[in-house]
C-alpha cells in the first residue's frame, strides 16, 4: 500500500482557520483593553496581560499572512484567477466596500467612528476604575527611586513596610514591577502599601534597623558604612546597634545618621 504524502492543503487550511480564530480573540481583548500606562500599572489581565496579547496578535498576524499567501498562490491560484475573470461585479463591490470602510475610518465618519469611540470609552472606563500612576512608567521605577524621590520616605522604612506585609524583596534596586511579579501583586498595590502608612510626623521609621541592615539596603558593605560614620567622628562599637542607639550615643537623630550613611 502506497504511503500517503503529507496533506499540505489541509495543513494550510487549518492554519488559516486557527490563526483567524486567535486573531479574532486577541483583537477583541486588545480592543477593550486599557491603555498601556494603566495596564502596566494595575497588572491588567484577561488570562494574559496586555503585552502578551499584543505579542500573540502580532505573531499570529504574520502566521495568518503567510498561510493566506500559500493558500492563495500555491493551492487556489487557478480558482482565484477564474473568479477575477468571471466575478467582476463581486470584485468591484468588494473593492467599493473596502474603500468606503477605509475612507470612513480615516476621516472619522459615522458609523465607522463609533467603533473607535467604543474602544476609547473602554479605555476611559479603565482609567476611571483604577488610579493612574503618579508618573509615566512608574512601574519601572526602583523601590529606592519611588521611596526617596516620590514618596519622600527613606529606603529602610519602605523596605520595612513591604516586608511587614510578608513581601519578598531582595534589593531596593528592584523595580515595582519586579517586586510585584515576585509577590503576585500589581505595581499599583505595591505603591499603595508604600504610601498608605506614610506620615511625615512619624519620621523615617528606620531607627529600629541595625547598621548592618541599613548598609545592606543602601547597597554598601558594613565596613564602608562604619567608615562613613567614622569619617564624621561617629564611633560604632557593633554592627548590631540600631541607628537610634548610634544616634542617641552621639547626640543626633536617626535621620542624620542615615543621611551620613547615604553619603550626603
Amino acid at each position: 500500500m502506497k504511503k500517503r504524502s503529507f496533506d499540505w492543503r489541509s495543513f494550510i487550511s487549518f492554519t488559516v482557520a486557527i490563526s483567524a480564530l486567535v486573531l479574532f480573540v486577541s483583537g477583541v481583548i486588545l480592543y477593550i483593553a486599557p491603555s498601556g500606562r494603566v495596564a502596566h500599572w494595575t497588572d491588567w489581565k484577561i488570562i494574559l496581560g496586555k503585552d502578551e496579547w499584543t505579542d500573540i496578535h502580532v505573531v499570529f498576524s504574520v502566521l495568518f499572512t503567510v498561510a493566506i499567501i500559500f493558500h492563495l498562490f500555491k493551492f487556489n491560484w487557478k480558482v482565484f484567477k477564474n473568479f477575477l475573470k468571471k466575478r467582476g461585479v463581486a470584485l468591484g463591490l468588494s473593492l467599493l466596500v473596502s474603500t468606503v470602510l477605509l475612507v470612513g475610518t480615516y476621516y472619522y465618519i459615522p458609523p465607522f467612528v463609533y467603533v473607535r469611540d467604543f474602544s476609547d470609552y473602554m479605555k476611559d472606563y479603565w482609567e476611571r476604575k483604577t488610579a493612574s500612576p503618579p508618573i509615566p512608567h512608574a512601574e519601572e521605577l526602583t523601590l529606592r527611586e519611588m521611596a526617596e524621590k516620590h514618596l519622600k520616605i527613606f529606603v529602610p522604612e519602605a523596605m520595612r513596610r513591604l516586608k511587614d506585609r510578608g513581601l519578598k524583596i531582595d534589593s531596593a534596586d528592584e523595580t515595582l514591577k519586579q517586586i510585584g511579579e515576585r509577590n503576585g501583586l500589581s505595581p499599583l498595590e505595591i505603591y499603595n502599601l508604600l504610601s498608605s502608612q506614610y506620615s511625615p510626623q512619624k519620621g523615617g521609621g528606620f531607627g529600629r534597623m541595625t547598621l548592618n541592615e541599613v548598609a545592606s539596603n543602601l547597597g554598601i558593605s558594613k565596613e564602608e558604612a562604619r567608615a562613613r560614620l567614622e569619617k564624621n567622628g561617629i564611633k560604632v562599637s557593633s554592627d548590631a546597634l540600631t541607628l537610634r542607639e548610634i544616634a542617641d550615643r552621639n547626640g543626633m537623630r536617626p535621620r542624620e545618621i542615615y543621611e551620613l550613611l547615604e553619603g550626603k
